[in-house]
């Protein structure tokens, strides 16, 4: 009877500790409507709206029969090979009949939603699992989910609020140094994790790779004198290569073979130090956190503006896992994740550290260099560094309650918990941008245009800073092509990060400038000046027939946005006409029948 009304109690707590995240969420997101169709966080540009389109996508590929892994709907008339992209395809899927109900926005910001309550639970209950209370536990939960690195990087990246998986991998890898998990068991849970966690961001399933690879070669070095225990580990090691390898399998393929595979670096040393962290960045607050009046840090921000600098940790938070640490270091699993703590902290500072003017190499350097790694070495490992971080604060509070502590040593470890928690309290919710998508493209008239999936090229153009016409083909179902998007495709000659503008270089000049309304040199793309424009001449004409021609574009769409939209509507009736209008006259379209316009 004991033990039923334990259980109920534990359940009870559970249910609380996983209520008290949705709050926090919604107090979070309190900017936006429960179904909210017309805002993103932050800033309705950029990786925003990509992340929308990416939501998007399987379930129109699903709608359509399209293959999942590659798509034309991008980079038109070529296209994109989306397993070189953080696409996420996974997430989209599991929530198309979401996106179909309420469209892709609603569904990005519910996602987001479940992702950060999701992500703290699980951090929660895999802490319980290994020992902690729930009061502990609800601590870890909190310091994981809701962490610098989480709020900062997770409000726009999907991909990065939705990680539920980094806790159960550590808690497997610990059970199978405590020999409490057979490799068979081992292997299918935490491959099953590294699978599916890569249909999410192939980045995390490489990461989450290299920390188990490197945990079983540490065991098999410590126990190299057991036989069995050399067999067990090798056992793991196949197991979860098998099972991840089974799930990934078609998509590592497409990943490298596909069409329009990056075949160039992916991940270089360069990319890998662009996320690194310094010392400064590590103890100083960003500007949207409570402790910014005392001190706040900009250069070294992964989202300038944000909440926070997405390294932050605070210096009660490190000395909180410190204690810890100390407090329990008789025991080989809090020794464990002690030193995994520091290793994983020193990868977050990338390929090397300076201090008082002295470069001191890491070892990071090697992961650029290793058989394997060098073309995708993971680049962020401030999640898991917080996750072993707050494993240990949680560690130090359950020494509290477990009445192990002196009065004296209980009041520390009772104030460091206060101001971690406080340096993590963000001093405002998620701001809200307007992502209204152009509504003309929903209309049956444009359902008419767009009939048999044409090649598009919009105005204005998909730009790195504007994704607008990314997100009016995400609301419209993406049943056409655009040319352009904001997604990693192959170069001409090579792989690059971007979809880079098309010859003839007019047409893209004419519309960024004219969008910004600018004619300064110092907007470029792909390291080519974009601006000035050109003039109206005969030759700036002919060089809009020759891009429509030579890319088989079908359709152009022109809307009234931008500084100054007028400029390319004169340069697209110079070169084909007058077009099409709408009944405000805010939308204008061109039609063309194979290289001639109507």
């Amino acid at each position: 009877m004991k033990r039923l009304r334990d259980a109920k109690r534990s359940l009870l707590a559970g249910f609380l500790v996983f209520l008290s995240y949705g709050i926090l969420t919604s107090l979070l997101f309190a900017k936006f409507a429960v179904i909210d169709r017309t805002g993103v966080p932050v800033s309705a540009s950029s990786d925003s709206l990509q992340q929308v389109w990416f939501v998007a996508w399987p379930a129109s590929a699903i709608r359509h029969g399209w293959n999942p892994f590659v798509t034309g709907a991008l980079n038109a008339p070529f296209g994109i090979n989306l397993m070189n992209n953080t696409s996420m395809l996974l997430l989209g899927t599991l929530a198309a009949p979401l996106t179909w109900v309420v469209g892709p926005v609603a569904t990005y910001l519910a996602l987001l939603r479940i992702g950060f309550t999701l992500g703290a639970f699980s951090a929660a209950l895999a802490s319980k699992m290994l020992g902690l209370s729930w009061k502990a536990a609800w601590l870890v939960g909190l310091l994981v989910g809701f962490s610098a690195y989480r709020v900062n990087i997770g409000q726009v990246h999907l991909f990065a609020a939705f990680d539920v998986t980094t806790p159960w991998i550590f808690y497997g890898l610990i059970r199978l140094g405590q020999r409490k998990w057979s490799p068979r068991r081992f292997g299918l849970i935490v491959g099953g994790l590294i699978g599916f966690g890569g249909l999410i961001s192939l980045e995390r399933a490489t990461k989450d790779a290299v920390i188990v690879m490197a945990v079983l070669l540490v065991l098999g070095i410590l126990r190299r004198r057991t036989h069995h225990d050399l067999i067990v580990l090798t056992r793991s090691v196949v197991v979860v290569g098998a099972t991840a390898g089974l799930i990934l399998a078609v998509p590592l393929w497409y990943f490298q073979f596909g069409d329009y595979a990056v075949s160039a670096t992916k991940h270089s040393k360069e990319f890998y130090q662009s996320f690194s962290v310094t010392i400064e960045s590590l103890l100083l607050p960003g500007t949207g956190n409570a402790f910014a009046p005392f001190g706040s840090i900009g250069k070294g921000a992964f989202l300038a503006g944000g909440f926070t600098n997405g390294s932050y940790f605070g210096a009660a938070f490190l000395l909180l896992g410190g204690l810890g640490a100390w407090l329990k270091r008789a025991s080989s699993l809090v020794r464990a994740v002690a030193i995994a703590d520091v290793v994983l902290l020193l990868l977050s500072f990338g390929a090397s550290v300076r201090i008082l003017s002295v470069e001191i190499p890491l070892p990071g350097a090697l992961l650029t260099y290793l058989p394997g790694l060098s073309d995708i070495t993971p680049c962020r490992w401030m999640n898991e560094a917080v996750f072993a971080t707050a494993f240990l604060s949680g560690i130090a509070l359950d020494a509290c309650f477990g009445q192990r502590l002196e009065r004296r040593q209980q009041l520390v470890v009772f104030g460091l918990c206060g101001l971690t928690i406080l340096s993590f309290i963000p001093n405002k919710a998620i701001d809200r941008a307007a992502a209204v998508a152009e509504p003309w493209f929903q209309t049956p008239t444009a359902a008419r245009v767009m009939a048999k999936n044409p090649v598009v090229l919009t105005y204005p153009s998909v730009y790195d800073f504007f994704n607008g016409p990314m997100l009016d083909q995400a609301v419209a179902g993406i049943n056409y092509r655009i040319v352009g998007g904001q997604a990693i495709a192959p170069a001409l000659h090579g792989g690059t990060n971007q979809i880079t503008p098309l010859d003839p270089p007019q047409v893209f000049s004419v519309f960024t400038c004219s969008y910004f309304g600018s004619n300064d040199q110092s907007i470029n793309v792909a390291g080519q000046s974009i601006c000035p424009k050109p003039k109206l001449t005969p030759e700036t004409t002919q060089a809009f027939r020759r891009f429509i021609e030579k890319h088989h574009v079908e359709v152009i769409v022109w809307r009234s946005a931008g500084a100054d939209p007028v400029t390319p509507r004169t340069y697209l009736r110079a070169a084909f006409g007058e077009g099409h209008h709408d009944s405000q006259d805010l939308v204008e379209w061109w039609t063309f029948r194979s290289k001639s316009p109507e």
